[in-house]
């Protein structure tokens, strides 16, 4: 081990890694909140400022006498592909086995992301599991464990793993935001309305993010406040600038005004179908407010 280098610094280097492959630019779609970006965080103790530092580690340093952080560099590289963790025999770190559960089999350019939750299998969710085991303490690895859980609906224990996250980090946005959503799917009222006491908290945050305006006004249709939900609409809409839209927050739009009674406004969004990305899975929802609103209009 290079006597520079700590193991909190190998931890900062892989969250820099995080970090950074999130803003990838390539991207054509998708931000920190999406679904695909569970693996990639965002804490209020870190800038990319801050990481200055590990870029100078990956890019310039003699990796000749540090096997770790060799192994790291070749798996940043090449994409996160599996194969260059198997090169080396670290099964005892904690930090090994979490990259190896969020890996990818086989080089693909197009890898924006880590591997996210519901594509995690029982195999790789034993690599997060073994983690877990070496370090309970390890912020990522309880990040991970929620989500995967989240994604399974076993809400039980998503939950579980979320408070820990937070007793680890407690102004994590993503964390917060992530919590928020479980309660979403937890349908009781009270749970709403505690979705909604995290989203502010969020907001406070970071309130420069256009993404948490969308699923603010989610939540407030949630509750019957439409009205409120159409101004944090306002809000995604001037944060965006046009930029990175789908037709999600568009559909969310439409159905405040069916509920609000205004039908035309409410077909004036949907008739926006084909101005924003629109994925496949967004259907069955375009679908729902499309036949609500021909059963109260047209």
């Amino acid at each position: 081990m290079n006597e520079n280098i700590t193991k909190f610094d190998y931890e900062n280097i892989i969250y820099y890694i995080l970090y950074l492959r999130d803003r990838n630019p390539k991207k054509d779609w998708g931000h920190i909140f999406w679904w695909t970006t569970v693996f990639s965080y965002y804490s209020s103790q870190y800038t990319e400022r801050n990481f200055w530092k590990y870029e100078v580690f990956l890019n310039s340093i003699d990796l000749s006498e540090d096997l770790f952080l060799q192994m790291i560099k070749e798996w940043y590289i090449w994409w996160y592909e599996r194969k260059y963790l198997d090169k080396y025999n670290f099964e005892w770190d904690y930090l090994y086995n979490f990259i190896y559960a969020i890996s990818y089999d086989k080089y693909d350019k197009n890898n924006y992301y880590f591997r996210f939750s519901e594509m995690i299998d029982v195999i790789w969710y034993k690599y997060l599991l073994k983690s877990h085991s070496q370090k309970q303490d390890y912020l990522f690895t309880n990040i991970a464990l929620s989500s995967y859980y989240f994604h399974n609906k076993n809400y039980d224990l998503s939950y579980k793993f979320y408070l820990y996250s937070l007793k680890l980090d407690s102004n994590n946005p993503y964390i917060l935001y992530k919590l928020a959503m479980l309660y979403t799917s937890i349908w009781w009222f009270n749970n709403i309305i505690n979705a909604e006491k995290i989203i502010k908290k969020v907001v406070g945050i970071i309130p420069s993010s256009p993404f948490i305006y969308e699923w603010y006004w989610y939540i407030l249709n949630l509750l019957w406040k439409y009205n409120e939900a159409l101004y944090f609409l306002e809000k995604y809409e001037k944060l965006t600038d046009w930029k990175h839209r789908t037709f999600e927050p568009f559909m969310r739009k439409s159905e405040s005004y069916i509920w609000l009674g205004d039908f035309i406004k409410a077909r004036i969004e949907l008739n926006k179908i084909n101005d924003y990305y629109f994925w496949e899975w967004y259907r069955f929802f375009y679908n729902e407010i499309d036949n609500k609103l021909k059963k109260l209009w047209y």
